[in-house]
């Protein structure tokens, strides 16, 4: 199932991810979200949606492996199990960005502009960015601004960060026929550039329980006003690279044409057998490492790309947008992804032919950098606090829905 055009999605992270029980159970579809426990923020963010698909994901009990001397194929008894998923493609502007990786990456540390700050003043009181900012420019984190930044922690952190996603038509200003899909957690998200040159990520969902809305009879409803970020989407123009480093940005051989980006976050959802559904019970991480990986695409190939990736050579690499959006007075909205030890993983050269330039396409991984500890960190500059959002698990001694810092 499919939609493409003027559909809205919103969500609302969940403090436990929310299972069919919970949405049964409790007070839905009136009341508050939550369903009877606050377990999902009364805090929403909507997205205008380019493209969604769908599905329970049932998985059928079949009879026709029992001997009933038929001579055709019985008839299914319904469902055994469902899975459900769902794909999303939304384009990245600044403050949704910041949302989109707090869903993926979990909560984050933050920096808050210093009063009076003034991008580039370099007045002693404004707060600096940390390193990976000074590349390729010095910038400030200004008044009304937040730096946010993440870093994967499987580790220590076995249960992800879920929403409640609802998602409609957007039928002038009410929704149409929607669904609702809840203990929402996101597997992996594909940043790319559009052919109008936006960065869109499309993000590959798994849930826990999955139900139409605003279909009439039993089915639940909801009806929302949408507020949607009124900040240009990130463009492929406001992309730059590490000046430091050769195979990425040094004019004279990289000659970079795109750039790709996608994480992957593997998981497991499973039946504990603490309710009586058919729809999975738990959201885990699985035993797969989480992965960041991507494609540059260059216009031509010399010796020193192809000895970095025979080489097995690790570099620190910086993928560095920064917005033409003033965020407040001077500062610009940014997006930056650090690996302090890109190598590259696959070599596919172009086709020879008749041509001026024959290039190439590298592919990419983020791998342990042995003196950070880390292969791949995310940093952004917006004005969402992200305070208030839900963290799930919860943090014992902490009431729901406050920020609690890095679990």
């Amino acid at each position: 199932m499919t939609a493409t055009s003027n559909a809205i999605c919103r969500i609302q992270f969940e403090s436990v991810p929310l299972t069919e029980s919970d949405v049964l159970g409790g007070t839905f579809p009136s009341g508050k979200d939550g369903w009877g426990t606050a377990a999902a923020s009364p805090l929403t963010y909507d997205f205008r949606v380019q493209e969604v698909t769908y599905s329970p994901n049932a998985t059928l009990l079949e009879t026709s492996d029992e001997l009933m001397g038929l001579n055709g194929p019985p008839q299914h008894s319904g469902a055994g199990q469902y899975a459900p998923q769902i794909t999303l493609k939304l384009r990245c502007r600044p403050n949704g960005l910041a949302v989109l990786l707090f869903w993926i990456c979990g909560s984050q540390d933050t920096t808050t502009g210093a009063s009076g700050s003034v991008l580039g003043d370099g007045n002693t009181s404004d707060v600096t960015t940390t390193a990976v900012f000074s590349t390729p420019t010095s910038d400030k984190v200004a008044t009304g601004t937040y730096q946010h930044h993440w870093q994967w922690s499987p580790a220590t952190r076995i249960v992800p960060q879920t929403a409640l996603v609802k998602f409609a038509p957007l039928m002038g200003t009410s929704p149409g026929n929607g669904w609702i899909l809840s203990g929402a957690a996101v597997e992996s998200a594909a940043f790319a550039f559009d052919s109008d040159n936006s960065l869109s990520v499309t993000l590959t969902i798994k849930g826990l329980y999955f139900t139409p809305a605003n279909a009439g009879g039993s089915y639940p409803t909801f009806s929302l006003t949408p507020s949607f970020d009124t900040f240009k989407p990130y463009a492929k123009g406001n992309l730059s690279l590490d000046s430091g480093t050769t195979q990425l940005s040094n004019p004279s051989t990289s000659k970079v044409m795109d750039w790709n980006m996608t994480t992957t976050n593997t998981l497991d959802n499973y039946f504990a057998f603490t309710q009586n559904t058919l729809y999975p019970d738990s959201v885990e991480f699985s035993d797969v490492w989480p992965t960041v990986t991507g494609t540059l695409t260059k216009r031509i190939c010399l010796a020193s790309d192809y000895d970095a990736y025979r080489n097995a050579t690790a570099v620190p690499a910086t993928f560095y947008l920064k917005s033409t959006n003033y965020l407040t007075g001077t500062s610009p909205a940014k997006f930056v992804a650090w690996f302090p030890g890109m190598q590259y993983t696959n070599f596919t050269p172009d086709a020879i032919t008749n041509k001026r330039l024959i290039g190439a396409s590298f592919d990419y991984a983020g791998r342990l950098d042995g003196s950070s500890g880390s292969f791949a960190e995310f940093y952004t500059i917006d004005t969402m606090a992200l305070t208030n959002f839900c963290v799930s698990p919860p943090v014992s001694g902490t009431t729901p829905f406050a920020y609690t810092g890095s679990i």
